[in-house]
């Protein structure tokens, strides 16, 4: 799911069959969006599932400028 923090658009939902990875899921969603929109995202938050190497890369050679991963972690 890719949402716009402005506007409250979502701009990629999918259900998926299985539980797959989160790291294997943000590409093909990126890949979407540009596809259907015609547009490159600048920043990106998601939560830990999603950090890896390979998305940070995808990431930054894709045009965005600002990533993040959130880890919520008890005080």
């Amino acid at each position: 799911l890719f949402r716009s923090s402005q506007k409250q658009f979502d701009f990629v939902c999918e259900i998926l069959h299985g539980n797959p990875a989160d790291s294997t899921l943000f590409e093909p969603a990126l890949l979407k969006v540009i596809e259907d929109y015609k547009i490159i995202p600048r920043d990106s938050v998601t939560d830990r599932g999603y950090a890896s190497k390979k998305t940070v890369d995808f990431a930054l050679e894709n045009g965005f400028t600002n990533i993040v991963f959130n880890k919520i972690v008890r005080s």
